[in-house]
């Protein structure tokens, strides 16, 4: 499917939510008590619904659904950057935003995205939300991938960064062949869930 341009969250986190779960429940086994984490907009919070467990955990978020399922966890930290508002994507966004999320580092970032092709690599819809998520790549060790299989073939506005930019991509079982040598190529571990 092609898209170029981005579906309102609350559209996004009805897909796949079987799938979604699962991925989140096993991007929660990555952290360890006391790791400081990236996680960015989107449908991803079933990865923060997946932290009650975790003790002394540190999470930086544009997501403001994020930030509100982590709410009730008095062991998780929660930072949210300075910025504005972007309604239909429930996150916070803007200059001021990225200024501010450069003064973080994290040992691991959750990115999501819009599509992801061999060639372009991983691809989103928004400008200002693919500027965070870079920058949030950028101040990480290591950089996990979180997408259901729908998501490989699709193609996006902007590029975030080729395959070979993340370290482990944590999909379904119904990846398909071409998507699994790429990443196996590229280095990139790959975790079914």
């Amino acid at each position: 499917m092609i898209r170029s341009y981005e579906e309102p969250l609350l559209e996004r986190r009805k897909r796949n939510l079987a799938n979604k779960q699962r991925i989140g429940a096993a991007a929660a086994e990555l952290i360890h008590d006391g790791d400081s984490l990236f996680i960015d907009n989107g449908t991803t919070e079933q990865l923060a619904a997946s932290l009650q467990a975790c003790h002394r955990v540190s999470v930086i978020t544009t997501g403001l659904n994020i930030a509100n399922t982590l709410r009730p966890f008095d062991e998780v930290t929660v930072y949210l950057p300075e910025g504005r508002m972007d309604h239909s994507a429930y996150s916070i966004v803007g200059a001021q935003t990225e200024a501010s999320l450069e003064k973080y580092n994290a040992r691991l970032s959750f990115i999501g995205i819009d599509g992801l092709t061999v060639e372009q690599g991983l691809l989103n819809n928004s400008y200002e939300a693919s500027a965070i998520s870079q920058i949030m790549l950028r101040n990480s060790g290591t950089k996990v991938l979180l997408a259901d299989s729908s998501k490989f073939g699709n193609i996006g506005s902007i590029s975030l960064c080729p395959i070979s930019g993340i370290d482990i991509v944590i999909t379904d079982s119904d990846i398909s062949e071409t998507y699994r040598n790429a990443f196996i190529e590229a280095g990139v571990r790959i975790i079914i869930a």
